[in-house]
């Protein structure tokens, strides 16, 4: 993630915050399923925010992060997302943030047609379709404070992926 503030006219201060992928962690079991494979289609964007005020990025947004993850058709898999608590700005300030019981959506769709919601901060379990793909989505809030200082700011999601045998 990383933000920026920029000074607009008026005096008015405007945060604009990105959050980066993590190399994503993937679990291929011993059996004889396909090897997973993930790859991160669209970083989570916060866009401009302003001090003091919280900026909310639903998981369907054109700003909210994806995932593609492929693998075993019709397997099951289990689907964690470890989540930071804020972004920094490399300078020891941090640029809190929230993630809700319905910031996720999962579905089979790349872009979030039929989609069903889940909490990001609990495992998902689901199955791939017959083509053996997932598609994850993410949004959340940046909670930035009334004195938030300016800089670019960042911090990493990591998504993990197993079979889970099933």
């Amino acid at each position: 993630m990383a933000f920026r503030l920029r000074k607009q006219r008026g005096e008015h201060w405007r945060v604009f915050a990105l959050v980066v992928f993590a190399l994503v962690l993937l679990d291929a079991s011993l059996n004889a399923q396909a090897a997973l494979s993930v790859r991160g289609r669209r970083d989570l964007i916060f866009g401009t925010v302003i001090r003091g005020i919280p900026t909310l990025v639903a998981p369907l947004e054109r700003s909210a992060g994806r995932w593609e993850i492929r693998g075993e058709s019709n397997a099951e898999v289990r689907v964690d997302l470890t989540l930071p608590l804020a972004m920094t700005n490399g300078t020891g300030s941090e640029l809190p943030l929230a993630f809700g019981s319905n910031d996720g959506a999962f579905g089979l769709h790349p872009q979030g047609a039929g989609s069903q919601a889940f909490d990001p901060q609990l495992p998902l379990i689901t199955t791939f379709n017959h083509r053996g793909k997932i598609y994850v989505f993410l949004g959340g809030t940046a909670l930035p404070t009334a004195v938030q200082l300016a800089g670019p700011y960042a911090a990493t999601i990591s998504l993990t992926v197993s079979y889970t045998g099933n």
